[in-house]
């Protein structure tokens, strides 16, 4: 097992684990089995409900946390046959490695209790959703959605406390890696503030998958993928890539707006951030697009007016912070 940490933006980047560890639990056979049969939706007929489900719960699962991916590829003590001595976190030399450990233990500090805490609101939502099975010849969709959040959030938190562990007992280790430099160096990465977007006027999500000038685009990524023989790697950053270019582009629009107005935007109730999460897991989705907040998105907008460098710059100020995930779609 080895952990790769890749720069999006200067201080923003996202952690990919590559495991070759044979699933040797039932459970996770059985996930591999059931992620089989969902990849066989996408061959059905373009105007097929399989198909349309399946573009859907594509969507869905696309708009989960990255860093929930992360952690949920990192194998559990349980699938590993002996303690892991040694895991490599290899990185490019403009990441500093103590930086790096800083915000991975503050990471694992803040996450391991967020997945322990939904993974019971799933469980606790599951026999509800067993209610609607009562309907004939309808897929019971709120039942497959809580098991599969359910289980995403076991697997991240066994993923997270086996990284914990490691980290802990200092089994991890920091590496340079001369081939990420290579890319890298090639790429002049910049800070959240100074990121231009086509045309700020009209935000276009879907000009966030072209190319951008000063982020890692999708050109690097493959070749990133070639390099390193990672296959699953351009799945992973493509998503991390698209979550935090989102969540510039809201706070951008925030400052835009407040701008106009002295007194503070005037954000709709259904995208206004909430101190406290959903009681319902059938709200997660929504809940991690439009009003997560961890310890990487305590941005507070005072209700003067403030300069996109000034909310930008205080933001760059500590190591990879971040703007709040918020969705526009």
């Amino acid at each position: 097992m080895r952990l790769y940490a890749i720069p999006i933006l200067k201080n923003r980047w996202a952690y990919y684990c590559h495991s070759t560890l044979p699933a040797t639990s039932r459970l996770t056979r059985m996930v591999a089995w059931s992620n089989k049969k969902w990849e066989q939706l996408d061959k059905a007929e373009t105007d097929s409900w399989k198909k349309k489900l399946y573009v859907r719960g594509s969507n869905i699962m696309n708009q989960l946390d990255y860093q929930e991916w992360f952690f949920k590829s990192v194998p559990s003590k349980e699938e590993v046959e002996k303690p892991l001595e040694k895991v490599w976190i290899y990185h490019p030399s403009l990441l500093d490695k103590t930086e790096l450990d800083h915000e991975l233990k503050a990471l694992l500090k803040e996450r391991i209790p967020y997945h322990k805490k939904y993974m019971r609101y799933s469980a606790y939502w599951v026999p509800l959703a067993c209610t609607f099975a009562i309907v004939p010849l309808v897929p019971n969709l709120p039942l497959a959605y809580n098991l599969f959040r359910l289980y995403s959030h076991y697997k991240a938190l066994k993923g997270a406390e086996h990284l914990k562990t490691l980290v802990d007992y200092g089994n991890i280790e920091y590496e340079t890696d001369p081939r990420l430099d290579e890319i890298m160096d090639g790429i002049s990465l910049v800070d959240p503030h100074e990121l231009i977007f086509p045309d700020a006027s009209k935000p276009d999500l879907v000009g966030l998958e072209q190319d951008l000038e000063g982020v890692l685009n999708p050109k690097d990524i493959r070749r990133l993928v070639e390099i390193l023989d990672v296959p699953g790697l351009e799945i992973e950053l493509s998503r991390a890539r698209l979550q935090i270019l989102k969540s510039i582009l809201y706070c951008s629009e925030l400052c835009r707006m407040q701008d106009v107005n002295h007194h503070g935007p005037k954000i709709p109730s259904a995208i206004k951030p909430s101190s406290s999460p959903p009681s319902s897991p059938l709200l997660d989705p929504f809940y991690s697009s439009f009003n997560h907040h961890d310890r990487r998105t305590s941005v507070t907008i005072s209700k003067s007016s403030r300069s996109h460098q000034d909310l930008f710059g205080s933001i760059s100020s500590s190591s990879q912070s971040s703007l709040p995930r918020y969705s526009l779609n």
